[in-house]
């Protein structure tokens, strides 16, 4: 809500001040490498001359250091020059979508999984940017020209349905872009091809024991995650979802409850992001199941500290009231078996 932002953000800044400096690296990062008004094709070199990896080149397709700049700007209190390479970092990709002049092989820049990150991450520094008097009408008229077009784009390009996070990533911005711009006629049927979309990829991909098809307890997460977004701004905006669907969701939170130990974390399963050797903290998204489904013995699950995701997913009640949340600590647990995932959990005190 861009009403609020500025007090969010003072929160944000307080309660988690290591993300500055976070910020402000990766930010830097992007303005090393790339003009405001950049190019969208691949092979290319950067703003110094040097080749840019497929690896980088996504990096830039999915915007997610620019995020760290806008960042940057609110925390310098001086928003004005991002802002600027921003809108004018966004002119130019709508100028190479308008001409055709793009990548679209196989770092595509307009890829359902790229063009869905894209989405996600541009409409969160829209509404950041809502909040700065620097945000002009012209500005806005600028986003909205390019979250219409890569709607447009993306609710072709998905109804190939195709498995894997991918395919879902690009399905959940085409229904964000679809709510948040409910006021023009095509996004109703946006809306429909997302919600279809996903469903598919729930009958197809999540078993009846709740964990996602990969095995992976990050993959299972990161999927949770990409459901929970459409729930949570399909409940802000009053529009309804089928039971099935959060049903199912309801499963995917249920599953990792399964897993955790006794310290609320879960086993590193499958490809983990390296960390092998190390259990897997859940409460940046059990915080979000406790959002949608306020369920007691999640309570014990999401931490003694709001998340950093929580400060932009949550509603503004349950950001405020976190710390009065009453904490049931969650019961020794049974032994448990998720059959479909082949997972069997023995618990030395159960007997």
């Amino acid at each position: 809500n861009w009403k609020n932002f500025d007090e969010r953000f003072a929160t944000f800044s307080s309660e988690l001040p290591k993300e500055q400096i976070y910020h402000k690296k990766q930010g830097e990062i992007h303005l090393n490498l790339y003009h405001a008004k950049t190019t969208w094709n691949w092979p290319r070199t950067d703003k110094n001359g040097d080749e840019v990896s497929a690896y980088v080149f996504r990096h830039l397709a999915r915007q997610h250091k620019v995020e760290s700049l806008i960042f940057t700007g609110f925390y310098e209190d001086d928003i004005g020059v991002y802002k600027q390479y921003f809108v004018d970092q966004v002119s130019s990709l709508n100028h190479a979508y308008q001409s055709g002049n793009y990548n679209d092989g196989i770092n595509g820049v307009f890829l359902p999984f790229i063009s869905g990150r894209r989405a996600y991450i541009w409409l969160f520094i829209h509404n950041a940017l809502l909040s700065s008097e620097s945000y002009s009408a012209e500005d806005q008229m600028n986003l909205i020209k390019s979250f219409l077009a890569h709607g447009a784009d993306l609710a072709d390009r998905v109804q190939t349905h195709e498995p894997g996070n991918h395919h879902t990533r690009g399905l959940v911005g085409l229904y964000e872009i679809a709510a948040l711009f409910s006021e023009f006629a095509e996004t109703e049927k946006w809306r429909k091809i997302a919600v279809d979309g996903l469903l598919w990829h729930m009958e197809n991909e999540i078993g009846e024991d709740g964990f996602q098809f990969e095995r992976s307890v990050f993959y299972h997460m990161g999927d949770i995650e990409n459901y929970y977004r459409v729930a949570r701004l399909a409940r802000n905006c009053g529009f309804e979802l089928p039971d099935t669907y959060t049903e199912t969701l309801e499963k995917m939170f249920q599953s990792l409850e399964l897993l955790s130990q006794d310290n609320g974390k879960v086993p590193p399963l499958q490809d983990c992001s390296g960390n092998y050797n190390d259990e897997v903290p859940i409460a940046n998204t059990m915080i979000m199941g406790y959002d949608l489904f306020r369920k007691e013995s999640w309570t014990g699950l999401i931490g003694d500290k709001l998340p950093k995701k929580g400060f932009w997913l949550l509603t503004d009640d349950l950001v405020q009231d976190f710390n009065a949340i009453e904490v049931v600590m969650p019961a020794l647990k049974a032994s448990v078996a998720l059959e479909d995932a082949g997972y069997y959990i023995m618990r030395d005190y159960d007997q």
